[in-house]
């Protein structure tokens, strides 16, 4: 005999509840007869299922093997469960016996193949999918980059731009795939690409958020071309500290400090990030001495240097092989305690190693193992 139950009320529950009131639900529901049976409480029940640990896929897979009706709903949250398993070859077979598919079937087996590595397959799909979709793109051309596979990026970029319904929004006006890509320019100074990417976003009159501007201004500066990385700050509706320090640190880095200052200076109180960007713009630029006299007057602003300025500062020592300035920035970090910061301690053995002193660089390391035993 079937027990009556409120079946809104436990499809409310479930969206909420742990694995232990889900599992109750289910026998409850499976009682009453609307599990399997019935395709609302049984998306519910599988979707709790899918919510909770890993190991809870298989009860997620023995469910949806016992639903009579299936639709969409059903086979994504099923996908999804597998590849929270770690068992995406399980989750691509499901996908490919889907007798319909929406956006989010493809999204989902495509990050998730991206996510473990697959980017063949996943590369693949993407090709296939009826409508490309931003969230798929970015998912796959993040990984591509990640993995340092940038040509195998911007190949796949070109193929699916070929393949877009004039009609359709193109996936690489999203920001987030342009972010990805301009970050990729940036990486391998791929000036045309890049070119064309920001060119896009002029045209689709996108929005140039803060993440993208320090994206543009970083691919400019890296690949020569400071004119456009200033004329991205200034056609920015607020330039907040993020894409300053972008600038301030790319003119520095290509040997522009008097521009770099230029800007700096207009800000009345600087942050320690944009302290961060000034400084270490003045390593790549082989301008060691700049560094310490902006490190100079830092602390004479009543600016406390954190870590990372010291660890900068160490880095850069070590890398131009000026032993006496890092032998003081040593002093100063440990004056301030900074020197027991994971990463101050280790730019101080690196330090210490490159300009071939082997016993202060194995006396740091002593003593940032004593600090960590000691916490």
């Amino acid at each position: 005999m079937a027990v009556a139950v409120d079946v809104p009320s436990c499809i409310q529950l479930l969206r909420s509840c742990g694995a232990a009131a889900g599992r109750q639900l289910h026998q409850l529901l499976l009682k009453s007869g609307h599990v399997p049976s019935s395709l609302p409480p049984t998306n519910s029940v599988l979707l709790m299922y899918v919510r909770g640990s890993p190991l809870h896929s298989r009860d997620a897979r023995r469910l949806f093997d016992e639903m009579p009706t299936k639709n969409c709903f059903s086979y994504n949250s099923l996908i999804t469960a597998l590849f929270k398993s770690g068992d995406h070859r399980a989750a691509l077979r499901v996908f490919r016996s889907m007798p319909d598919r929406n956006t989010f079937s493809w999204n989902a087996v495509i990050t998730g193949l991206a996510g473990v590595g697959d980017l063949d397959t996943a590369s693949e799909l993407l090709e296939e999918m009826p409508v490309k979709d931003a969230v798929a793109c970015h998912a796959v051309l993040h990984r591509f980059v990640r993995c340092g596979r940038v040509d195998e990026a911007f190949a796949l970029l070109k193929r699916i731009g070929s393949q877009c319904n004039p009609d359709v929004i193109p996936p690489w006006n999203d920001p987030f795939v342009l972010t990805t890509v301009v970050g990729a320019c940036a990486d391998r100074m791929k000036y045309e690409i890049g070119r064309q990417a920001h060119a896009r976003l002029v045209v689709a009159k996108t929005e140039i958020d803060s993440v993208l501007a320090c994206a543009l201004i970083d691919m400019y500066c890296k690949c020569g071309d400071l004119d456009s990385a200033r004329l991205v700050l200034d056609r920015l509706k607020h330039v907040d500290e993020f894409s300053l320090s972008a600038l301030v640190y790319g003119y520095a880095s290509c040997g522009q400090l008097h521009k770099a200052l230029l800007f700096f200076d207009k800000v009345e109180n600087p942050s320690i990030a944009l302290w961060n960007s000034l400084i270490s713009g003045c390593v790549p630029a082989y301008h060691g001495d700049s560094a310490f006299v902006l490190f100079v007057r830092m602390l004479r602003s009543d600016m406390l240097p954190n870590s990372s300025i010291y660890a900068i500062l160490l880095n850069m020592c070590g890398f131009l092989g000026m032993l006496k300035p890092g032998q003081q920035t040593h002093a100063c970090a440990l004056k301030s305690g900074a020197v027991n910061d994971l990463i101050a301690a280790s730019a101080l053995i690196d330090f210490y190693s490159k300009c071939s002193r082997w016993a202060d660089a194995c006396q740091a390391f002593g003593e940032l193992r004593h600090q960590k035993m000691v916490h």
